[in-house]
């Protein structure tokens, strides 16, 4: 893997877009894709998608979209 701040990286460039906060290390595959791994832990999240709409629903259940 590769640092993303390292010197002659493309990906250091000043325009480059931000996806998330924090550093991020990129290996190269061999294959021509990028894995782009954050180097600081993901916070707390749902295991599924549907925990989220649940937890709105309970929260204000008289609204609808």
């Amino acid at each position: 893997m590769s640092d993303v701040q390292g010197a002659g990286d493309p990906f250091t460039a000043p325009h480059r877009p931000r996806l998330g906060p924090g550093p991020v290390s990129i290996e190269r595959r061999p294959d021509g894709a990028l894995m782009v791994t954050p180097r600081r832990a993901l916070g707390a999240y749902p295991r599924r998608l549907t925990e989220s709409l649940e937890q709105w629903a309970a929260k204000d259940p008289d609204r609808a979209p």
